[in-house]
C-alpha cells in the first residue's frame, strides 16, 4: 500500500502560456509522456496556448519547448535527446 511519504513526487512540468501570461500548468511523473501530452493539448488548442515548456522542477533540466503557430502549426523549438530506458 503507498503512502504520501513513499509516493513518487510529480516533478515534470509543463507551463502552457499564451504570449507571456501562464494559462496551465500540468504535473506529471515522466518526462516523455509529458511531452506528448504537452504536444496533444497544442495541438488541440485545449489552453489557447501559443506555446508550453517542459522541464524537471527537481533538477533544472528541459526538456521540450514546443510552440503553436497562429495557423495551428506546431513547431519543436528545443527538445532533449532521449535515451531508451531513461
Amino acid at each position: 500500500m503507498t503512502t504520501e511519504t513513499t509516493r513518487r513526487a510529480r516533478t515534470i512540468r509543463t507551463v502552457f502560456y499564451r504570449l507571456a501570461k501562464v494559462v496551465k500548468i500540468n504535473n506529471a511523473y515522466y518526462a516523455n509522456s509529458a511531452v506528448l501530452r504537452c504536444v496533444d493539448h497544442l495541438q488541440h488548442n485545449q489552453y489557447n496556448a501559443t506555446h508550453a515548456e517542459v522541464y524537471d522542477e527537481s533538477n533544472g533540466d528541459l526538456h521540450a519547448v514546443v510552440r503553436r503557430r497562429v495557423t495551428g502549426d506546431l513547431e519543436i523549438l528545443f527538445r532533449r535527446a532521449v535515451k531508451e530506458g531513461k
